[in-house]
């Protein structure tokens, strides 16, 4: 293991580094400058997924994979198989890559070990160290759930990271502030459901804890999770989109699935809650993306909302999103635009593919750290440099094959890909 010092905090990496997969750009919303069309990840044995997730989706979101219970269910021992697959789908900067979630109150949001913990310094020591572990193995991760479901499933530790506080909600704005601080360049996002509904004033609520987070530069996304809103007027979608911009930042339809009023896998039912809905989210000037909550008949949340059989042919839904999203290429969020085309990679590296002997480009000033590891995760080399000037790395004595260079800078993490050829 490796230390890294960003700051005046200290993370101890359990780097991996990840094997790059070649992504294919027939994606159903593949140019950078349009909104995304996402997914939840979740691997299972069938080959026909992972070709039809690559198929269809520019942004990939952990299902499970990236809470804290299901990393880190014993103490000090995680567990990131599934992630890594993920993480390697979209290491080509073809997809954005999402993290979901940091801190939530329900099921796997928290670990059961943390539950017989009460000291507030150490609740809050575990739970940077958890954002730590997740950022200083995938440092490319662009968006991030930090809070979940802080109205229906508040985190049971909530009271140890400041409670409600003066600001009423000094727990979020300490999660947000921490993620902040390890992430700079990340678009942290509050998600929430049933916004759309807004039942009981939630959007209040949620612009409410928003500004708070605004006015500290702490936010960049609302997200309203989607589920089961089949039946909801076109207007009302509206009228709630249009509230929820309000605050001023970008809103994701981070947990979408369509299928049958009725609950029933049904083909001609869900054409229709597709044609009726899916327009409404996606055409709202506010709206910079949509994630779906699954695709893959048995492999998700709502059993009649797939859009792929098992044996990869496709619901009517599904061939009607192709032609609409085809013909409705809609402009990205600046911001997330940026995020997007940057993919957390802005050095560059000359020649790639090398025959022994690379420069490192990375823009900006100050003080730089270059490290290179093989795939095993051994690192061959370590060196500190300055950004104004191009760092030249002799890689004459290494085998031939993949690596991975990272560089460390300003604490920021940025991982890039160098094959070494002879």
């Amino acid at each position: 293991m490796g230390e890294m010092i960003m700051g005046n905090i200290t993370i101890v990496s359990r780097f991996i580094p990840l094997a790059l997969f070649v992504i294919c750009g027939n994606s159903m919303t593949s140019a950078a400058g349009e909104k995304f069309l996402g997914c939840c990840y979740t691997p299972q044995s069938n080959p026909v997924y992972e070709a039809k997730f690559k198929d269809l989706f520019t942004m990939v979101v952990p299902e499970n994979a990236g809470k804290w219970d299901e990393v880190e269910d014993t103490r000090g021992v995680f567990t990131w198989g599934d992630f890594d697959k993920m993480a390697a789908m979209a290491a080509s900067g073809t997809m954005i890559l999402k993290e979901h979630t940091f801190v939530w109150g329900s099921g796997s949001g928290q670990p059961p070990w943390l539950g017989g913990i009460t000291n507030a310094d150490t609740v809050k020591a575990l739970v940077r160290d958890w954002m730590s572990h997740v950022l200083t193995r995938y440092p490319q991760v662009q968006l991030i759930d930090v809070v979940n479901e802080f109205l229906h499933a508040p985190a049971q530790f909530r009271q140890y990271l400041g409670g409600y506080g003066t600001t009423g909600f000094d727990w979020i704005v300490w999660c947000y502030q921490t993620a902040r601080d390890l992430a700079p360049n990340a678009k942290l996002i509050l998600n929430e459901y049933n916004l759309l509904r807004n039942e009981y004033g939630d959007i209040n609520t949620v612009l409410t804890v928003g500004r708070l987070l605004k006015s500290r530069g702490l936010i960049d996304g609302l997200g309203e999770q989607g589920h089961n809103i089949d039946t909801l007027p076109a207007s009302l979608i509206k009228q709630s989109l249009d509230s929820l911009s309000t605050l001023g930042v970008p809103v994701y339809i981070t947990e979408l699935d369509l299928g049958s009023p009725d609950f029933v896998a049904n083909d001609s039912a869900q054409l229709k809650t597709y044609q009726r809905i899916f327009p409404s989210l996606w055409e709202h000037p506010n709206v910079a993306g949509i994630s779906l909550w699954g695709f893959f008949e048995g492999n998700m949340y709502r059993s009649d909302a797939y859009l792929v059989r098992t044996d990869g042919s496709e619901r009517p839904a599904l061939t009607w999103l192709r032609g609409y999203l085809s013909s409705h290429a809609t402009s990205l969020d600046p911001d997330v635009r940026t995020a997007h085309l940057a993919g957390g990679n802005r050095l560059s590296v000359f020649p790639n593919p090398s025959r022994g002997r690379i420069t490192i480009s990375l823009p900006g000033q100050g003080l730089a750290q270059a490290i290179i590891f093989r795939l095993t995760g051994q690192r061959m080399y370590s060196e500190y440099f300055a950004r104004e000037k191009d760092l030249k790395i002799n890689m004459a004595g290494f085998p031939n094959g993949q690596y991975i260079l990272q560089t460390i800078a300003g604490g920021r993490v940025e991982p890039h890909i160098v094959y070494l050829i002879r």
